[in-house]
């Protein structure tokens, strides 16, 4: 009954009941390490991936991966059940979430220019393709003549839309010929394929494009992107499962693929290699097209209001960090607070991502980053402390995050409860909790900073979009000498944020409370 009610409740109301547009607004990404950059560094790379993703999916499929891990204890597996093979299928009022049999799933999507393409990867024993056949069918539809313009003219435009606009123009496209039979061919699909223009790009514009670019089929559980150069990132629809999730299977992937890249196929293998690519058509009526102009008007406008900035920041990392007695992500965390209060003048509502897949069927909990010792320090800077007491002020705070996130994760939060109490009495009929009409309690859910953190040696950058109109998206990662972080906010927001007034105060932030734990060191019991 708890696994059936917490999915129910938890997982389905959160994502597939919004409304709102997976881009920017649920999607998140990650921007990978560079793996090979020379001569069709584009095909190789893509094939190096796939052949990872696919030894990965059949070590989900014969249950031979080994558990992930939380505090050396293992999680919940579920989610990975859920990864591949799965496609968000937009219709109003609430989207569906299908994940087909393995027998059903045999076949990689594949965008490049808004056109789709198939291909076969695991036969009928489901049994995977060599990786010279991999490559002999990426290196096929790569050097197909597609045009850029097309991605305003592809169906794939119509998954940026809202869920309502988007679930009745796919029902209006199922009823037309064949388009049903390839719908299902794409939602099928082990993972989607994007193969973009683009190279030797920024961060940030390799980031921007990972966040909110076009050929992308973003109801899609699984979409690798690759772009000219070789550079490669994902984009993951959010309503089967989590970052937590997602990080492991890109993390071992990418370590497979640093310790046996693609880098050439064997003559005599790519010529018994099979070319399995057949291009996908979608029949398009009046609707349908009409409602893609629109679409195409509707996503620009959102690229156009997305700020996003990244943040290298290379003084110190976790190993330095652990050396001043203290948690990094606590660091991280009340660097946060104390960038937001020095520009706005107040402490924002803030929501850190915590993992609950220690728990049957696990998602997440809410970890509430501002805390009362956070507070008394911001405002003990501001008010111009001195170094010893703002150390103490500084390493009270830290305790006190550490203590909230052990309990977070340790089933003790309570945003997520309240939630699925209130949607629990809204589906039966009963009044609304009397916390849910108080002024603070919404005020609370007004979240400001939404932050989460994903560290990996394969990930240089993760992020995603403002979860309100007037807040910050931030994503961070803590590697052991360093820190990354991507912060976003949108263009309209009426506190007059700006993302790079955010990020230099973070950056500031973090060095001063390198002089203060540096300088005064933890004291020791009598």
């Amino acid at each position: 009954i708890r696994d059936r009610y917490q999915r129910r409740v938890r997982g389905d109301d959160m994502y597939l009941n919004g409304r709102w547009p997976l881009p920017v607004n649920s999607n998140p990404f990650f921007l990978l390490a560079s793996i090979y950059q020379g001569e069709n560094a584009q095909a190789y790379n893509a094939t190096t991936m796939l052949s990872g993703t696919l030894d990965f999916v059949l070590k989900v499929r014969d249950q031979s991966l080994e558990p992930d891990l939380i505090e050396k204890q293992p999680a919940d597996m579920f989610q990975h059940t859920q990864q591949f093979g799965t496609g968000r299928i937009a219709r109003r009022n609430r989207c569906i979430v299908h994940t087909a049999a393995p027998s059903k799933s045999n076949n990689v999507v594949v965008l490049k220019d808004g056109a789709f393409f198939s291909f076969t990867v695991f036969d009928e024993q489901g049994k995977r393709v060599s990786d010279e056949e991999l490559f002999k069918n990426l290196d096929y539809i790569a050097r197909q003549p597609t045009s850029p313009s097309n991605v305003d003219q592809s169906v794939a435009i119509l998954t940026t839309e809202d869920r309502d606009v988007w679930g009745d123009l796919r029902v209006k496209l199922e009823s037309i010929g064949d388009n049903k039979k390839t719908l299902e061919l794409i939602d099928s699909a082990v993972i989607a394929i994007s193969l973009d223009r683009g190279r030797n790009l920024s961060h940030k514009a390799y980031s921007e494009a990972l966040l909110h670019g076009k050929n992308r089929w973003y109801d899609k559980s699984v979409s690798l992107v690759v772009f000219e150069d070789g550079q490669m990132g994902y984009n993951f629809e959010h309503s089967w499962g989590d970052g937590h999730t997602y990080l492991r299977y890109v993390g071992d992937v990418f370590t497979q693929a640093k310790k046996k890249p693609f880098t050439g196929p064997q003559d005599a293998a790519l010529q018994k290699a099979k070319l399995t690519v057949k291009p996908l058509q979608l029949e398009l009526n009046p609707d349908i097209k009409s409602g893609i102009q629109a679409a195409v008007k509707k996503f620009n406008t959102l690229q156009n209001e997305v700020s996003l900035t990244t943040l290298d920041f290379s003084h110190f990392g976790k190993e330095e960090i652990k050396a001043w007695k203290v948690s990094p992500d606590a660091v991280c965390q009340l660097s946060y607070q104390n960038a937001f209060n020095f520009i706005h003048n107040f402490v924002a509502p803030t929501y850190e991502s915590g993992n609950t897949k220690s728990f049957l069927r696990g998602r997440t909990e809410t970890i509430r980053s501002a805390t009362p010792a956070s507070t008394a320090l911001v405002k003990a800077v501001v008010k111009g402390s001195s170094d010893p007491e703002l150390a103490q002020l500084l390493r009270d705070a830290a305790a006190a995050h550490s203590a909230v996130v052990k309990e977070s994760l340790s089933g003790f939060g309570w945003d997520r409860h309240i939630f699925s109490m209130r949607n629990l009495n809204a589906k039966l009929g009963r009044p609304a909790l009397s916390i849910c009409n108080d002024p603070n309690y919404q005020q609370m859910l007004n979240i400001l900073l939404s932050t989460s953190t994903l560290s990996s040696d394969a990930c240089t950058k993760f992020g995603f979009g403002a979860v309100t109109t007037d807040g910050y998206g931030i994503g961070y990662g803590i590697n052991d000498h360093s820190l990354h972080f991507t912060i976003t906010n949108f263009k309209s927001n009426q506190i007059q944020g700006d993302v790079n007034l955010l990020s230099s105060a973070i950056n500031d932030s973090l060095l001063r409370f390198k002089s203060l734990l540096s300088a005064h060191p933890a004291r020791t019991p009598a």
